[in-house]
């Protein structure tokens, strides 16, 4: 391994000596490449660091980052000094490639250089028609039959307008206090090219710096990052754009049951925080109605959870857990159905990648 640390990069940049920024970037287009060099470099100069062996791929617009360093390895960390709060940019609302129209309160210390050159990169990339083609929340070629099928598992899909940017932005932003004691949505280069697998790294926020280490849970030099919130397939096809089928859950949509014994059990819509974050199972009883504000398939047991909300008898629960069960994939079955009979098209693949896999874990859960 390189004896290049941290603290090293940092001498070496305040002597005003910044690392050939070449050396971390292997693109297939020139034009990428020099935008690629150009964030590197202006992370660095920010005070942030890479690791010496990781190497930022480029192919066909599409960008991972790998590194053969030991897991546990350090691999970037990212300043607030190099953190753009996109959300204070307004951004044109057109499909054809991301531009900014003016800027709202941009804060003294965020780096507008950096943004711009972002803006090139993801431009160079074709990242937003890419987006507006294959993203379940902005492809404009999904039936009304369809969203309505996505939205009784997930009632919010798609009831908020947002512009092909809103989406791109939703996909990449990390919730950070990198300017105000308040989190909000913020860019973080070079992390942000990091791709999602349930078992990647999840990051550390400490002292206004970001940092990942190396993790590579597929075997391969590619380094990978939890994006976080527990979400399952269906989550991460909606907010992401991609169906994750690295991960072991389903949360269940909004659902009634009938169950001999407890009577009625609904599951409700209240399972998250406003910002994203998974609420612990909450159980409330009305006569004889048992509400719970969220429920989660699982490979662990499935009735443990139920016994530890409700206090029931564990048989009880067993049973919650089977009629649940078979409701949810009578809504997921409903959902495939409107899915294989639409036209193809890549938005429609992600969501059927979805389906299939949440299918899978609610069934081999409920053996």
């Amino acid at each position: 391994m390189s004896s290049i640390t941290p603290e090293a990069v940092a001498v070496i940049c305040d002597h005003g000596v910044v690392p050939n920024p070449w050396q971390w970037c292997d693109a297939d287009d020139d034009v990428v490449a020099d935008f690629l060099a150009a964030t590197v470099q202006g992370l660095i100069e920010s005070g942030g660091w890479i690791h010496p062996e990781a190497r930022i791929i480029a192919r066909g617009g599409d960008l991972h980052i790998e590194c053969p360093a030991d897991e546990g390895t350090p691999l970037i960390r990212v300043p607030a000094a190099a953190m753009l709060p996109v959300t204070r940019a307004r951004w044109n609302p057109g499909d054809g490639e991301l531009s900014i129209l003016r800027l709202d309160d941009w804060p003294e210390g965020a780096d507008l250089p950096l943004l711009i050159t972002q803006v090139g990169l993801h431009n160079a990339c074709g990242k937003l028609p890419r987006l507006v083609a294959t993203h379940p929340s902005a492809s404009q070629t999904l039936s009304a039959e369809i969203i309505a099928a996505v939205r009784v598992l997930r009632p919010s899909f798609r009831t908020r307008t947002m512009s092909p940017t809103d989406v791109f932005w939703a996909t990449r932003a990390f919730r950070l206090p990198a300017f105000d004691a308040a989190a909000e949505p913020v860019g973080i280069p070079v992390i942000d090219l990091l791709n999602h697998h349930s078992n990647g790294d999840t990051g550390q926020w400490h002292d206004g710096t970001f940092t990942v280490t190396v993790r590579r849970p597929t075997g391969t030099l590619e380094c990978f990052i939890d994006y976080g919130m527990h979400r399952d397939a269906l989550d991460t096809a909606i907010v992401y754009g991609f169906a994750d089928t690295t991960t072991s859950i389903a949360h269940c949509g909004p659902l009634d049951v009938e169950v001999p014994g407890p009577a009625v059990v609904r599951i409700l819509d209240q399972g998250r925080t406003p910002t994203g974050d998974l609420l612990p199972l909450r159980a409330d009883r009305s006569g004889d109605v048992w509400s719970l504000n969220r429920f989660t398939f699982n490979s662990m047991d499935p009735s443990a959870d139920l016994f530890a909300a409700t206090g029931m008898p564990m048989r009880w629960c067993e049973e919650i857990y089977s009629a649940l069960a078979g409701g949810y994939l009578t809504v997921l079955d409903d959902l495939h159905s409107q899915l294989i009979s639409a036209p193809p098209n890549p938005a429609v693949d992600v969501l059927l990648t979805a389906t299939k896999h949440l299918r899978s874990v609610v069934t081999s859960s409920a053996r």
